[in-house]
Formats: structure tokens, C-alpha cells, sequence
């Protein structure tokens, strides 16, 4: 028997995944639990490695054994009528154009969906109602004299500040 150094072969822990009891077995652990289970013959020794419950090694390798598969079923529930791009696209717009109502952002980014799918994405991402504020936008008159004003002031030292 030889020896493995299983930080090279575990998978990656990220910060992003939600709790191992809620998670589906990626097929990289799936591998590695049946690889391990021919290996070490205890269960309990698996679940240790693989860093998931006693309970859900067994149950794996039953259906596992049962179905002669180690795919997935699929889960109950609609499919979502955003992909993950469109969510993406949703929450960019919505960062990017900060005075659009959620029609424009809709009708610009994913029309196929209802409003209330608009106001979920981003409820999911803790955007919430805002107003912009009110302002005058600058002429191009106040633009320039911005900028000479930067320019003139532009090599001014902290002390040169301090005396303003």
C-alpha cells in the first residue's frame, strides 16, 4: 500500500459554497469516495477524507451500487428562466445605470422575464430601492473651468493647502 498526499487531490474549499448538508457531490468527490472506498474499506475513514457527513458517503454508495450510476437525478422545481449570464447582465446594468426603473433595466438586459424576477436578482444581491439624487448636470462651460482650475492647482504642495 502506498501513501497519497490528499492536499493534492482534495478539492478546493470555497469561501462561496453553501454548507456541506445542503451541497450536491461534485463528480470530483463522488470519484474520490469510491476511490477511497476500494482503497480503505471503512466508511468512516472515507467520510474523514473527503470532509463530508458518515451519513452521506453511505447513502451514496448505496444509490450509487442500486442504480449502477453515480449520476444525479434531476431536482424537482422550474428551471430558472435566467441564466447565469442574464444575471450577471442584470446586476451589472443595474451598477452601471443607477437611475434606471426596473422596466429599462428589463427590457434592456432580459426582456423574457417578468418584473418580479427583476426586483429577485436583485433583492438576491442587496440592491435595494434608491433614489439618485438630483443635480444639475455640468455644461460644458464648468467642465472647462474645472479643468483650468485643476491644472493651476495641480502642483500645490500639503503646505500650500494648509495655508488655504
Amino acid at each position: 500500500m502506498y501513501f497519497v498526499n490528499l492536499a493534492t487531490i482534495m478539492p478546493p474549499k470555497s469561501s462561496k459554497t453553501k454548507p456541506s448538508s445542503h451541497r450536491q457531490l461534485s463528480d470530483v468527490e463522488k470519484g474520490m469516495i469510491i476511490a477511497f472506498f476500494w482503497t480503505f474499506q471503512k466508511i468512516y475513514i472515507v467520510a474523514q477524507l473527503v470532509n463530508r457527513p458518515w451519513s452521506t458517503v453511505r447513502n451514496f454508495l448505496a444509490r450509487a451500487l442500486q442504480r449502477g450510476s453515480i449520476d444525479n437525478l434531476p431536482r424537482s422545481g422550474r428551471p430558472s428562466k435566467l441564466s447565469k449570464r442574464d444575471h450577471r447582465a442584470i446586476i451589472r446594468e443595474s451598477r452601471k445605470n443607477r437611475d434606471w426603473t426596473r422596466r429599462q433595466l428589463r427590457d434592456w438586459c432580459a426582456p423574457h422575464v417578468s418584473l418580479s424576477t427583476i426586483d429577485r436578482v436583485l433583492r438576491e444581491e442587496g440592491i435595494r430601492k434608491w433614489l439618485s439624487t438630483k443635480r444639475a448636470k455640468l455644461t460644458p462651460e464648468h467642465v472647462k473651468k474645472r479643468l483650468n482650475w485643476a491644472i493651476k492647482y495641480r502642483d500645490w504642495t500639503t503646505e500650500d493647502w494648509e495655508g488655504v
